[in-house]
C-alpha cells in the first residue's frame, strides 16, 4: 500500500510540475491540459476503506496511461518536425518542460507496464 501512495505522489507532483513550466512558457492551453490530467492522481487519494488499494492502482493505471498519450504526442511532433530538414526548413525546438514530460511518459510507461503485469496473473487451472 505503501509503494501505490508514493508512486501516487510522485505522478501528482511531477504532472503538476511539468504543467506549471507549460504556463510559464506560454503554453497555457497544453498546461491546462496536463492539470487536468494530474487531478486523476490526485483523486486517487479520496480513495478510502477496503477497496481503496485496487481504486488507487486503477488511478495510478488511467493517469498513467493519460500522461504516456501525451507524452507521445509531443515526441511524435518532434519527429515528424525532423521531415522539415528535408525542406530546409527549422525543427520543432523541444523545451524543459517537453523533456520533463517525455521522462515522465517513461515512467509511466513503466507503471502501466508493471501494473498491468501485476494484475493479469494466470489463475491456477485444474487439470482433469
Amino acid at each position: 500500500m505503501k509503494s501505490v501512495t508514493i508512486q501516487l505522489w510522485i505522478m501528482l507532483i511531477a504532472s503538476l510540475i511539468i504543467g506549471a513550466c507549460y504556463i510559464f512558457e506560454g503554453d497555457l492551453i497544453f498546461g491546462i491540459i496536463i492539470f487536468v490530467f494530474s487531478t486523476v492522481f490526485l483523486l486517487g487519494f479520496r480513495e478510502f476503506g477496503k477497496p481503496s488499494y485496487s481504486y488507487r492502482i486503477a488511478h495510478i493505471y488511467v493517469g498513467s496511461i493519460l500522461i504516456a498519450i501525451t507524452s507521445g504526442y509531443i515526441l511524435a511532433s518532434f519527429l515528424f518536425s525532423l521531415v522539415n530538414l528535408i525542406i530546409g526548413e527549422e525543427i520543432m525546438n523541444l523545451k524543459v518542460s517537453d523533456i520533463l514530460l517525455m521522462s515522465l511518459g517513461v515512467y509511466s510507461s513503466y507503471n502501466i507496464y508493471r501494473l498491468r503485469k501485476n494484475a493479469i496473473r494466470p489463475e491456477k487451472k485444474d487439470i482433469r
